[in-house]
């Protein structure tokens, strides 16, 4: 190996000492150290290159086989080794280029220096590097590490060859589907590879174990994978989860072994049939009867097979006296069941929403119809059933949402938002409706009761106030105006301030009744002037000078002031001497005239400056009294014996004394007036109203009471006629903002048995309906035509049975192809006039038509009629 090296940088040190003499200088130190260091990696290059041509695959173990790629990677590592050892006895050298025993080493000789352990001026901390002898340092245990790892990337690769797209997602129905099963093996397999490990000192025979180990678990035969018919493309092990194609072929095979059972049932009907004819006086209507509710509960039993074992291990029992005695009546039970199902599954709520879940209900039906056709001897089936009854009755409703509960959340909500109206200012109540149209969308998104019991609905405002609630942390008129008393104190005084100086201004030099009366515009006017313009912060406090100094601008001067009291004055003055009910526009119009008169300049009540303003109040008194008795004339004209023929007119009352008590309200015109009530009058319209109701109430139960409990189509108008009470009452008397009590509330206990008749109708009527459809269909018809001058008339007449709303007839001059619409008509004939030929032969033919249930159902066509056209 020395002599490689010498010769390799003889050859360097040649080239740069004849050739490049002319061109370049002596080498330096740093210069020839990097010369040797370049040739021994060469020459180490070279023997990696040359052992690696020589690996192949190797057992190591006794039987554990390491490719020639693992035994590369392990090389590789020494390599990289020494490589790393050459670098550091290079980094020694370097730093001895002072030292009088290496500075004037050629390349040759350094390059010997970094081969060598130790030499006699400097000891090297780095052991002797052995280039040529590198296919010896090679580790076997750290080739088999190695090696396990690429069994490991090889188990992952045939591992994701494994198909899921051939498994179905939706089935079997009533387990987890194949898919999910198929992938659920690959994740585990997957987690298993990824989790071996050996350790990194283990030797050949630890890995080999660890790879059996491994292999072991990787081709599992129920949990594995095993390679398919096509190389290199794995499949699971498992003969239980089955692939789409699996399950055509299984399927194919059970339709088969189901085909075979029902072959055996009719064999075992026929049998009994034959065995009960041949006794005396047998009664063919009872064995019939037997026969075929056998036959509906095995071919019951048969259709439900999912599974082909299941199928090759039933058994179709002869019909043994016992199954005889008792099979009628199972079958009658199960069928009763069904009909009892289909009537709660139809079953709605008041809103017209179903009530039951059908899939729970059919899932019921079939646990029990299995229960009661397991054993066609025993009485079990009527346990079965009572249980299914009871639970497709109590257990099977869908999550609904009370509309009365939504309805009395909205109100309450919207009632909030009516009593904020008068306790934000708009910047503020802005917000305010914001959150409560938030809480309205919650209400709506609500789908169930429990939903809605989520969303916190609070009783009033002072709730929606309070801390952590709805409307906390937007402050009121009466928390922003104290943001001038405390945060905003400084700019709100300084503009108060300049404002006070400036209405001085506005009045410096007038005198008498031209100077503007400011009296009223104190700190608490601006305040309230502030909050209503938005000021929140000190700046927009003291921007609102220009537009408070326009409010001062338009204070009017004490003759424009009285010029208006005067008017206000006339207005009262104006006022009829005596005041009744029909005065009441002019009396308000005089009431808003003194409002507004006050409002514009600023005059507290207190300090109303007009005149006469008692008159206005006296006649305001007088109104009120004469409303009052309005009522009381309207009451007194009632008749003695009140009936329901009476309720508008009670109504009428009961809306003149909400008008009075409307004027009642903040700031209108009865503010100071006491409240009327009904309980005032003889008799009281309310308690009236009650009455009313409560015989409609009565009227309403007595309808739904009288349907019968088991609904025929004959029951439609009645069932129709309840319902229409029920809207009807629910319509009226449903007042969610009001707070009254919801009418559904009264109602709920014989609404049930309503909904339960309008179910059942469904039901008798969708029954009666496909009768009708099979019965249009079946209908037939003949058709026949005469031919006159310009014209042919097509006559037909139907088969008896079945009604029809009317008739399509299709002409064309073909027999078979070619029909084109010549019109429809409830007549039994039609003529053709247009685009008639004379000459042709033409043909006609007809069907019926009827719409029932929504759908247009056809007859069958009729024979053809056909004609030449003169």
């Amino acid at each position: 190996m020395k002599k490689f090296l010498t010769v390799l940088l003889a050859l360097s040190v040649v080239f740069t000492y004849t050739v490049g003499t002319a061109f370049a200088a002596e080498p330096t130190y740093a210069q020839r150290l990097a010369q040797a260091h370049e040739a021994v990696l060469s020459s180490l290059g070279t023997n990696y290159d040359s052992m690696v041509k020589t690996l192949a695959d190797k057992t190591v173990d006794t039987d554990y086989n390491v490719s020639k790629a693992a035994w590369t990677k392990a090389a590789a590592d020494v390599k990289t080794a020494q490589e790393e050892l050459i670098g550091n006895r290079v980094k020694e050298l370097a730093a001895l280029s002072a030292d009088a025993s290496y500075k004037d080493l050629s390349a040759i000789e350094l390059s010997d220096a970094i081969l060598a352990a130790a030499d006699s001026t400097v000891t090297s901390t780095q052991p002797t590097i052995k280039v040529s002898e590198l296919a010896g340092a090679i580790d076997e245990d750290t080739a088999a590490r190695y090696q396990f790892d690429l069994d490991k990337a090889e188990f992952l690769k045939n591992i994701n060859t494994v198909n899921l797209n051939a498994y179905s997602t939706t089935t079997p129905k009533d387990a987890t589907s194949y898919y999910d099963q198929a992938k659920k093996v690959v994740d585990d397999l997957i987690a298993a590879v990824n989790a071996a490990a050996v350790a990194s000192t283990a030797d050949a025979a630890a890995v080999n174990s660890a790879y059996k180990g491994l292999k072991t678990t990787v081709t599992d035969a129920t949990t594995g994978i095993k390679e398919s018919t096509v190389e290199g493309v794995y499949v699971l092990t498992s003969t239980t989860i089955l692939t789409i194609d699996q399950e055509a072929g299984q399927a194919t095979t059970l339709e088969a072994a189901k085909a075979a059972l029902k072959a055996a049932v009719a064999k075992e009907a026929a049998a009994y049939v034959a065995a009960e004819i041949a006794k005396p006086d047998y009664n063919m209507t009872e064995i019939n009867k037997v026969k075929d509710a056998f036959t509906t509960a095995e071919l019951y039993k048969i259709d439900a097979l999912e599974k082909l074992s299941d199928a090759q291990l039933y058994t179709v029992e002869p019909i043994s006296s016992a199954i005889a005695a008792n099979v009628v009546k199972v079958v009658n039970a199960v069928a009763d069941l069904n009909q009892y199902a289909a009537k709660y599954k139809a079953e709605k709520d008041a809103s017209g929403n179903v009530i039951r879940d059908a899939e729970k209900v059919d899932a019921e039906v079939k646990k029990a119809t299995k229960t009661a056709y397991a054993d066609l001897t025993s009485d079990a089936y009527k346990a079965a059933i009572s249980t299914a009854e009871g639970n497709i009755k109590d257990n099977c409703n869908l999550a609904t949402l009370d509309a009365d509960k939504v309805g009395t959340a909205k109100a309450t909500v919207e009632k909030i938002r009516k009593e904020a109206t008068d306790a934000y200012y708009d910047l503020e109540l802005a917000k305010v409706n914001a959150k409560l149209d938030e809480l309205i969308a919650k209400i709506d998104a609500a789908k169930t009761d429990a939903e809605l019991a989520k969303v916190t609905i609070p009783a009033d405002l002072a709730a929606a106030q309070a801390a952590g609630a709805v409307l906390y942390g937007i402050n009121t008129q009466t928390q922003v105006k104290a943001l001038y008393d405390a945060a905003l104190k400084t700019e709100f005084d300084a503009l108060t301030g300049k404002l006070t100086k400036y209405a001085d201004l506005l009045n410096s030099g007038l005198t008498g009744d031209a100077v503007k009366d400011f009296t009223n515009y104190d700190a608490t006017y601006w305040k309230d002037f502030c909050g209503e313009n938005g000021a929140r912060t000190a700046a927009e406090v003291t921007a609102l000078y220009d537009k408070a100094k326009s409010v001062l601008d338009a204070v009017k001067s004490k003759t424009d002031v009285k010029a208006e009291r005067k008017t206000v004055e006339d207005k009262i003055k104006a006022l009829p001497t005596t005041i009744t009910a029909a005065d009441a526009v002019v009396v308000e119009d005089a009431w808003n005239a003194m409002n507004a008169y006050l409002k514009n300049n600023n005059i507290k009540a207190v300090d109303n400056d007009v005149t006469n303003a008692y008159l206005l109040t006296n006649a305001i008194t007088d109104l009120y009294n004469a409303e009052v008795k309005a009522v009381s004339d309207a009451v007194k004209a009632l008749p003695k014996t009140i009936t329901a023929a009476d309720k508008d007119a009670l109504k009428t009352i009961v809306g003149m004394i909400k008008a009075i008590n409307d004027k009642r309200d903040l700031g209108k015109i009865f503010e100071t007036k006491g409240e009327v009530k009904a309980s005032s009058f003889t008799p009281n319209v309310e308690t009236k109203l009650a009455d009313i109701r409560a015989e409609e109430l009565k009227a309403v139960k007595a309808a739904i009471n009288a349907l019968p409990l088991n609904i025929t189509k004959e029951d439609k108008d009645a069932v129709e006629a309840a319902r229409k009470l029920y809207d009807a009452y629910i319509a009226e008397y449903t007042d969610y903002a009001a707070g009254d009590k919801p009418a559904t509330t009264e109602l709920n206990v014989v609404a049930k048995d309503l909904f339960k008749a309008e179910a059942a109708l469904k039901v008798v009527q969708d029954e009666y309906n496909e009768y009708l459809k099979n019965g249009v269909k079946m209908t037939t018809a003949k058709a026949w035509s005469k031919a006159y001058k310009g014209r042919t008339r097509v006559s037909w007449k139907k088969s008896a049975g079945f009604k029809v709303d009317g008739y399509q007839v299709y002409r064309s001059t073909k027999k078979t192809t070619g029909y084109s619409y010549m019109g429809k008509t409830t007549k039994t004939y039609m003529d053709n006039k247009k685009n008639l030929k004379k000459g042709t032969k033409y043909y006609y033919k007809v069907r019926g038509y009827r719409t029932i249930d929504g759908e247009k159902v056809y007859t069958q066509w009729s024979t053809l009629a056909i004609r030449t056209a003169k």
